[in-house]
């Protein structure tokens, strides 16, 4: 009977260090994102991967916190207008209570917020040291039309901040790809493999 050679194993070793390579979360600056609407119809941003915030400093009780997209520029000048359809969770990723974004904001400035960065939030309890929030897939949409351009940004820095601007979550961000992209890209690395041998 013939040994078993590398080649033969290569492709259950290859499969099990793709599929962990896809679907290991990423920790960077920005995250990838779109907009819509604008010019009289209500404006949008979509997030395709979840987000994974890490708090490193305890967030003042009486606020909840808020998540801070870096100079979308100032869309909204203070007017906190509604918006909804995205979903967040504290110490749970992708599942469990999930809570509701209800309104977005820009315009005002203080700790690291700049008056240039776009804000959202929801009813977020104070949060501390350790805790882990997930800012769920999805798309948020106001709830009223937007008479101004929609930004064209596909990317932003982002940070989860306290009510008095500062930044919750030094620790830096981490994205995770959502199960269809993990798929397609260990289908992708198979078929490369496939096409060596």
């Amino acid at each position: 009977m013939k040994p078993p050679t590398i080649h033969r194993w290569l492709p259950i070793s290859s499969l099990t260090a793709a599929l962990y390579f896809v679907a290991v979360a990423t920790t960077q600056a920005s995250v990838a994102l779109s907009w819509s609407g604008g010019s009289g119809t209500p404006l949008s941003v979509t997030f395709a991967d979840p987000i994974i915030f890490d708090v490193t400093t305890t967030s003042t009780p009486s606020f909840a916190p808020a998540f801070v997209m870096v100079g979308m520029g100032n869309l909204f000048g203070g007017t906190f207008p509604a918006a909804t359809g995205l979903t967040y969770s504290i110490n749970t990723l992708n599942g469990g209570s999930n809570l509701s974004i209800s309104q977005w904001d820009s315009g005002i400035s203080g700790g690291d917020v700049a008056a240039t960065d776009v804000y959202f939030w929801g009813t977020l309890p104070g949060v501390t040291v350790g805790d882990i929030v997930t800012l769920n897939a999805g798309t948020l949409t106001g709830t009223a039309p937007y008479a101004g351009v929609a930004p064209t940004a596909t990317s932003a820095e982002m940070f989860l901040m306290d009510g008095n601007g500062a930044n919750l979550s030094t620790g830096g961000i981490t994205t995770v790809p959502e199960p269809t992209a993990a798929l397609l890209g260990t289908l992708g690395l198979l078929g490369l493999l496939r096409r060596r041998r």
